[in-house]
């Protein structure tokens, strides 16, 4: 929590999120998709993998792959010969910096198709390139419903209380052996990192942490997840109250049922405090 309220403190990325997906992001993603679709499709496994940045995070059921290296090994390791690959945009959100994808992913082979749907994580690079930070995917799920959104606002308010009242438990349980927490220059924090802003901290003190027009969509194992949050506190007598946008990505797993893989805080407007 402490991070939160340092960089809360700290001046503001001009490539502010903003609600609503321009065009041209999403049109970025899209053409990104396709060249890798492309590579793919002529057999060529290095060139798939260099549209992945260096330290990116390969995330499937059951393992994950972490670093140049191991996204270089996993691509020149899978069966591409005889086998067409279509990519499909569902849902982009984000700035400048940080994207957001939820796709579907269609490999057509011998033995018929292959589809799931996926979360990917794009980072702005130094020579203005977007490329993979994260991709994660499980299983394709059952049909969105009622019941499934409500779970999923539960979890999101459980997330939000995690702070409030400093569960690590939750959290730990929430968040995802890969969590990333991006933030608006593109660093990334791990799973531990953030535990360790959960937990209690000396001189802090926590009036509350709530969510609000937290808007749920789900894409078979992917849930894309959008709300407000808004906290106030006082950190060695110093009240504040801060307010961001976020985003939230979660695949299903996990012992709640669902995993938080990735989070992006950004400003939001109508903040209390200095």
């Amino acid at each position: 929590m402490k991070r939160i309220i340092v960089l809360g403190m700290l001046a503001l990325s001009p490539h502010s999120l903003v609600a609503q997906q321009s065009d041209s992001l999403r049109d970025e993603i899209t053409r990104q998709n396709q060249a890798i679709m492309d590579a793919f499709n002529r057999n060529d496994p290095l060139e798939v993998a260099s549209y992945y940045s260096d330290d990116a995070r390969i995330a499937g059921p059951g393992r994950v792959f972490a670093g140049r290296s191991e996204v270089n090994g996993y691509w020149t390791s899978f069966p591409m010969t005889g086998r067409h690959w279509t990519l499909e945009v569902l849902e982009t959100a984000g700035d400048h910096n940080t994207a957001f994808q939820v796709g579907r992913s269609n490999i057509v082979g011998a033995r018929g198709a292959s589809i799931t749907e996926f979360i990917g994580v794009w980072k702005r690079q130094p020579n203005g390139e977007l490329k993979l930070a994260l991709d994660a995917w499980t299983g394709r799920g059952r049909a969105t419903d009622a019941a499934l959104i409500d779970s999923i606002r539960t979890l999101d308010r459980g997330w939000g209380n995690s702070y409030a009242t400093h569960d690590t438990v939750y959290a730990r349980a929430l968040f995802a052996d890969d969590f990333s927490v991006l933030s608006g220059n593109g660093s990334i924090k791990s799973r531990e990192t953030e535990l360790a802003d959960v937990r209690a901290t000396p001189g802090l003190t926590m009036d509350y942490f709530r969510t609000s027009d937290v808007d749920v969509r789900v894409h078979g194992s992917g849930t894309f997840v959008t709300g407000i949050a808004e906290w106030k506190f006082a950190y060695n007598g110093r009240s504040n109250t801060l307010r961001r946008r976020y985003t939230a990505l979660y695949l299903r797993g996990g012992p709640l049922g669902w995993r938080m893989i990735a989070l992006h805080m950004r400003p939001a407007g109508g903040e209390a405090g200095a």
